[in-house]
């Protein structure tokens, strides 16, 4: 206990000291932010994102091990303080993009722990439902974790910005040494448990996401993209597009850890597996509409291959991270979906739709990653306009459009009802499901800081 109770004016003065501070903290960090509205609403994602990080404790349930698990410390970003008052593992790599520009030792710390809280075979568990507290919070479908399920290797992104900014190798070394056969142990999990292999136990170098059944109705939540459709009448899922361009995002990453640690046998291997990944992209390929596409089966034949009908953000996928020749048919085709001058299927004034407005699943199932517009691949594709077609006046007209779609709804929303929201709706422009939602939504705070590594 304190020696003397502090006085009202000295608590004042502690925190009016604590908010200068963050204001020069947030000032130098994202010195481009000029618009006042913008500012304000930039503060406040930032805040709240930080103010939203956890700690908590205890074991996880795992669907295939009944066995107890160990308890263990659990320190992370949250979506929303109140519905998802947890770790969600791809949540997270969104977030620390964020979290590390702000701090790259707070970035790296919750991602010790993370890595810390890998299972033995290196599968990380999509939720961290750790402890009683947290657990009493969750439906029971999502409590049990299942150990077959796959996740976005998001937070390969946050360790490949951190290793791009050489004021950060200090830090970067110790984080590495500490968790390098923790990271390689959790690619190993991910490129192995996600193959898809022929009948001699050969693995493709093709991928589909593990999936669970909820009453009788096959969800790739492991995606992310909860509802997004992955079948068609009378097909099933055969290869996913999106888990690929993670697999292939991953081995890039790899390589550069493995080319900062000086291995140069793991450089060797996935600059060959980077190769052979892109390569297999083909496989994705629809001629008739030269779009990536997931690629269907029939029920009962996986012999033959079937190109989804689907298009959205699946599709943009291989564009997000510059895996698609720049003027190249497919380029032109898949920019045709988001470019506002043609009014492309998945462009709308509010931002870029998750499902193209003329397909078959259009706002159905759940109406969650079936049309709703979503910061965090709006976020995506501007980056990639930015960092890999800097040049490419087609996509700059582009990326213009859609940064002043996205930003001029949220600043519209945030004015209105003094919230950041999960998702927002391209008719009403207005912000829909949880709120405050300052997770990943808070992305926003990058493309008006002009950031975009």
């Amino acid at each position: 206990l304190p020696i003397t109770i502090p006085t009202y004016q000295s608590l004042r003065s502690q925190i009016q000291a604590r908010e200068t501070e963050f204001l020069n903290d947030f000032n130098q960090v994202f010195p481009n932010i000029k618009n006042p509205e913008e500012y304000e609403m930039a503060l406040y994602a930032l805040s709240n994102l930080i103010g939203g990080i956890i700690y908590y404790y205890g074991p996880i349930l795992i669907k295939e091990d009944p066995t107890p698990q160990p308890p263990l410390p659990f320190f992370t970003a949250t979506p929303t303080r109140n519905s998802f008052e947890r770790g969600f593992l791809w949540d997270e790599g969104f977030h620390n993009l964020l979290i590390c520009r702000w701090s790259p030792d707070l970035c790296t710390a919750t991602m010790n722990l993370w890595f810390n809280s890998q299972y033995k075979t290196g599968w990380i568990a999509r939720e961290q439902a750790r402890g009683d507290e947290i657990q009493s919070m969750i439906p029971g479908d999502f409590l049990v974790q299942s150990n077959l399920e796959g996740n976005p290797p998001t937070l390969m992104m946050a360790i490949d910005y951190l290793l791009s900014d050489s004021q950060n190798q200090k830090l970067m070394t110790q984080f590495l040494q500490t968790n390098y056969n923790k990271i390689y142990k959790w690619w190993y999990w991910f490129y192995t448990s996600q193959q898809v292999y022929d009948s001699q136990g050969r693995g493709l170098n093709l991928f589909l996401w593990s999936s669970k059944n909820f009453s009788g109705s096959i969800q790739y939540f492991g995606s992310g993209l909860d509802d997004y459709p992955r079948g068609d009448p009378g097909l099933i899922s055969k290869y996913h597009l999106d888990l690929h361009v993670w697999e292939i995002v991953f081995a890039q990453v790899m390589y550069k850890i493995a080319s900062f640690m000086n291995d140069k046998g793991n450089m060797t291997y996935f600059s060959q597996l980077n190769q052979t990944l892109i390569k297999n992209l083909n496989v994705f390929l629809d001629p008739a509409d030269n779009l990536y596409k997931d690629v269907f089966q029939p029920v009962n034949d996986s012999s033959k291959s079937v190109p989804s009908s689907h298009v959205g953000y699946v599709t943009l996928m291989p564009l997000l991270f510059g895996l698609v020749a720049e003027n190249s048919p497919s380029f032109n085709a898949t920019l045709n979906l988001v470019d506002s001058t043609i009014n492309g299927v998945m462009w709308s004034p509010s931002g870029i739709l998750s499902l193209a407005r003329n397909d078959s699943a259009f706002e159905k199932n759940s109406n969650y990653w079936t049309g709703p517009i979503w910061v965090n691949f709006n976020y995506l594709l501007l980056r990639s306009f930015t960092k890999y077609f800097p040049t490419n006046k087609r996509a700059q007209t582009c990326f213009t459009s859609i940064k002043n779609a996205i930003v001029g709804t949220m600043i519209q929303n945030f004015e209105n009802t003094g919230y950041i929201w999960e998702h927002y709706n391209h008719t009403t422009a207005k912000g829909e499901g949880n709120h405050p939602f300052t997770g990943w939504s808070t992305l926003i705070v990058l493309p008006l800081a002009q950031d975009y590594n």
